[in-house]
This record gives C-alpha cells, sequence and structure tokens, in this order.
C-alpha cells in the first residue's frame, strides 16, 4: 500500500486560477503585479482578467500647445477589439481624446461591453447618434458616461436612456445639438440618475428635467440658457444638492431665479450664481428663505445684489458656511455688516475687490467676527468632494479629497485692474486653468512648476496602482516592458 506521507512534489503552478487571483489581488504595488504577469502565459492571463480599467493616453495627456491631431495614435474598431478580448473583466473605459473614432470604431461594445459601469468618450468628435447607438445595445449595465463634446443629438440620447436606464452620472456639456427634448427622455427613463453636466449646452432651457427624479442631487448647467420655467424644472425633483448656474446674466433677467427658492430645494447646500450680474435682491431673498439647508454660496460678480439683498441673506441663511462675494459691485459698508450680524454659522468669506467696501469695515467685521476668514481668493469651481468629476475622464473622482482650481491674487495683478473686468479675459483665464489641471493630473512637470505660482490644486491624490499599459501587451505578446507606455494606462481598482 502506497504511503499517504509520500506525496509528489507540488508548486504554486498546481493552483487553480481562483486561487491565482486571490493571490493577485493581494498584491499591492505595481511592479509586483507586471512581474506577476511575465511569468508565464497563464499568469499573465490572471493579471488580465483583474484588469478592472483602461485608458489611452491620447490628447489630455499632451502638452497645451501641441495640437489636438498630433496627440497619441489613431484608435480603431481593430485595437479596440483586441484589447476587449485580452481584457473582459472591465468595468471602465476611457476613450477620451480618441479624436479620430468613429462610431464603427465602437462595434466591439457590442459583443465585450456587457460589464462596462463607466465609460468616456470626452472630445471624440467623430462619434455621433450612430456610435452612442453601439453603446446602448451592448453596455446596458453603465451607470456613469461621459459625452463632453461629441456630436450627438437628442436621437442618440433618447437611445441611450431606453437601454440604460441605471444610468446615474452623465456628462453632456458641449454637445450643441442637446435639447430639452433629450433631456426629458433622460430624466425620464432614467430615474437613478444623480448627477448630469449640461455645462454650454445652448439648447436646454430646463423644461426637460421637470417631474425629474428626487435621486437627481447634482446639475451643472454653467453658461447655459434656462428659462424661469425651466429654473422650475431642474428643482422640481426636491432631491438637488448641488447647482451651478452661473454665466446667466444674458437670458435671465429680473426674478428669474427666484424659482430656486419656490420650496423644491429644502435639500440644497452649494449654489452657484456666479456672473449671473442681473440677479435681483427678490431672487436673493426667496433663494434665502427657500433653501435653508444652503452652506455655500457663490455670488461673485452678481452686481444685481444690494443692500436688501445682503441684508436677506445675513437674516435667513443661518447655516450658510461659506460666502462668494468677490467683485461685487454693490456690497457696500451696510452689506458687509448685514453679513457680519447674520450668517451665525459663516466660517469663510470670499471677498476680493469689492470697491464700496472699506477697510474700517473689513476691520470691524474681523473684530466681531473673529471665526471667519476672510479669503482674498476667487474660486473658479465649487464642487465639493463628493461630487469631484474629473472633466477629461483620465482618472477616477474617487480618492480625491477637492476638486477646486483657485485663482490667486497673483494671477490678476492690481496694477492692471481693468482687462479682467470683460466676461472674455475671465473665461479665457478659466479655460488655461482647466487645462493646467488636466496636465497636472496627466502628471505634467511643467505644469506642476507653474500651479505652484496661479493655481492651488487641493490634495490630489492618483490611484497609487495606476499601471502603463506597455505596447508588447497591447499587441497580445508578453515579454520585456517599454520604459513609456505608448498606448494607454489600466488599473485593477
Amino acid at each position: 500500500m502506497e504511503d499517504p506521507c509520500n506525496d509528489s512534489p507540488t508548486s504554486i503552478m498546481h493552483l487553480p486560477d481562483d486561487c491565482l487571483l486571490v493571490i493577485f489581488g493581494w498584491l499591492e504595488s505595481g511592479t509586483d503585479r507586471d512581474s506577476f504577469g511575465l511569468t508565464c502565459h497563464r499568469w499573465l492571463q490572471i493579471q488580465n482578467l483583474s484588469r478592472r480599467s483602461l485608458q489611452f493616453q491620447c490628447s489630455f495627456s499632451q502638452p497645451i500647445l501641441s495640437p489636438l491631431s498630433q496627440s497619441g495614435p489613431s484608435i480603431n474598431s481593430f485595437h479596440l477589439y483586441r484589447l476587449l478580448t485580452r481584457f473582459q473583466q472591465l468595468s471602465s473605459l476611457s476613450l477620451s481624446g480618441c479624436i479620430e473614432l468613429p462610431d464603427p470604431g465602437l462595434t466591439p461594445l457590442q459583443y465585450f461591453g456587457s460589464n462596462l459601469q463607466t465609460l468616456y468618450l470626452d472630445c471624440c468628435f467623430g462619434i455621433t447618434d450612430n456610435g452612442l447607438a453601439l453603446v446602448a445595445i451592448g453596455c446596458p449595465s453603465l451607470t456613469s458616461i461621459s459625452l463632453r463634446r461629441c456630436s450627438i443629438t437628442d436621437i442618440g440620447l433618447e437611445t441611450l436612456a431606453e437601454s440604460c436606464s441605471a444610468l446615474r452620472d452623465v456628462n453632456l456639456s458641449f454637445c450643441s445639438l442637446i435639447s430639452d427634448c433629450g433631456i426629458r427622455a433622460l430624466s425620464q427613463k432614467c430615474r437613478q440618475l444623480q448627477a448630469v453636466r449640461i455645462s454650454f449646452c445652448r439648447d436646454i432651457t430646463g423644461t426637460g428635467f421637470k417631474s425629474c427624479s428626487q435621486t437627481l442631487a447634482y446639475l451643472e448647467a454653467d453658461s447655459c440658457k434656462l428659462e424661469p420655467e425651466g429654473i422650475l424644472g431642474v428643482v422640481s425633483g426636491g432631491g438637488l444638492e448641488y447647482l451651478n448656474v452661473s454665466g446667466l446674466n444674458w437670458c435671465i433677467h429680473g426674478d428669474g431665479l427666484a424659482g430656486i427658492g419656490a420650496g423644491f430645494a429644502m435639500t440644497l447646500q452649494v449654489l452657484n450664481l456666479r456672473m449671473c450680474r442681473s440677479v435681483s435682491d427678490e431672487s436673493i431673498a426667496a433663494i434665502a428663505k427657500g433653501c435653508p439647508a444652503l452652506q455655500e454660496w457663490n455670488l461673485a460678480l452678481c452686481h444685481g445684489v444690494r443692500l436688501s439683498g445682503w441684508k436677506a441673506i445675513g437674516l435667513s441663511c443661518r447655516n450658510l458656511e461659506t460666502l462668494h462675494v468677490n467683485r461685487c459691485r454693490n456690497l457696500c459698508d451696510r452689506g458687509l455688516e448685514a453679513l457680519r450680524d447674520g450668517c451665525k454659522s459663516l466660517f469663510v468669506l470670499y471677498m476680493y475687490r469689492c470697491r464700496q467696501i472699506t477697510p474700517l469695515a473689513v476691520e470691524l467685521f474681523k473684530c466681531q467676527r473673529g471665526n471667519v476668514e476672510i479669503k482674498e481668493e476667487e474660486l473658479m469651481s465649487i464642487v465639493p468632494s463628493k461630487w469631484a468629476f474629473h472633466w477629461n475622464g483620465i482618472l477616477p473622482a474617487i480618492g480625491w479629497k477637492q476638486a477646486m482650481v483657485v485663482v490667486s491674487q497673483q494671477l490678476i495683478p492690481s496694477s492692471y485692474p481693468s482687462i479682467w473686468e470683460t466676461d472674455a479675459h475671465i473665461l479665457g483665464v478659466r479655460y488655461m486653468l482647466l487645462n493646467f489641471l488636466t496636465l497636472l493630473i496627466a502628471g505634467n512637470n511643467f505644469a506642476r512648476s507653474m500651479a505652484s505660482y496661479a493655481l492651488i490644486c487641493s490634495s490630489l491624490e492618483p490611484d497609487s496602482q495606476f499601471l502603463v499599459l506597455q505596447e508588447d501587451h497591447f499587441r497580445g505578446e508578453g515579454g520585456a516592458s517599454l520604459p513609456n507606455g505608448k498606448w494607454g494606462s489600466s488599473s485593477y481598482v
């Protein structure tokens, strides 16, 4: 009888794939994970099955001065097919910046997109309604999609909403062909919507949001042409926590914004009305009274707010912690006094170049409200960390403490105050800062050194397990790795 103690030699190669997947999951460093995959073809397959996200290093990781047409490789359906057949467990895919990717390039998603939950197609200028239909068919599990600057219309958005009813986060910024019809289909068919971005969609008035789901908590509508009826539609769901309707000065006048305080925005915590220059005191009073949960309010460049408006804020905004009043022409000493005597929860006041405010009034404010920090800075974005969203889809927002871009006083020299009064100059600075932030995220050293002068990006925490997808791996081969990935990056998170 054979002695059971004399078992044949065993090795780690005898372990089943499930055990190897568990072992691989415990490897923390990128070097260890890459070494694991280079051991043999079987272990490389284990590594491939563990990848959860994939992105291409296209336009958004290149220097600002480089033309878009010279950025990165040209991605087609063959490339995407090879990658998706290899990495079949992807939950996140970013094709952002693949400016030459045509609609047929998304065909492989019909066969390999069933597990995808997040898809970034920012600045894929060749993607139209036909490509979006392929996404809708192949990716029924999508919860987040970014279509910034894509050439889609209401038809494509309706198709997407019909097939991907689990969508929670949708970015339509700069999609100039989208109107209220597409928004209506999205808000009615995707009842789990939490965040929508429609900035610079000039054909959207807001009426498409009427009777939207209560789950809608975040809306970015910078420089849209929202109408008073649309404002009511935007807040009709009753669950908004963050609302950005900045830059509405040319289309909503007088009491047009009063609908925000009509009683539907009881949970609103952050409100951005920056550059809504024609907002009236009546609207300010209605919002102050109708939004009791408001914690941060940006009123920079709101020249229509006068003494009665500031008094209404001081009287009604009992939970307000942060207030932005930069360059408000009609904020005077008495208005500052009203904020000082009211707003008992105020901790931070962004106040810069308010010309009617005297130094004496500022000193009195500091004496009586010593716990309030007065900052001579102007925030271009006040998105809380909870809703931090990477504009270009390069890195997930998870792990960021707060995505804010700060224009320091150094960037706006006091010796040249007049040149910053026009919207064109302000908008130009804004896009310059967004580009800088993109380079910061991409790890551009030049941007980091320049950022120390003009930008403060609070605690960006890039994924420590972010790995480079080597060119030899892209071709489906094992072997020696290249020093710099040509095609893109991936991660196991």
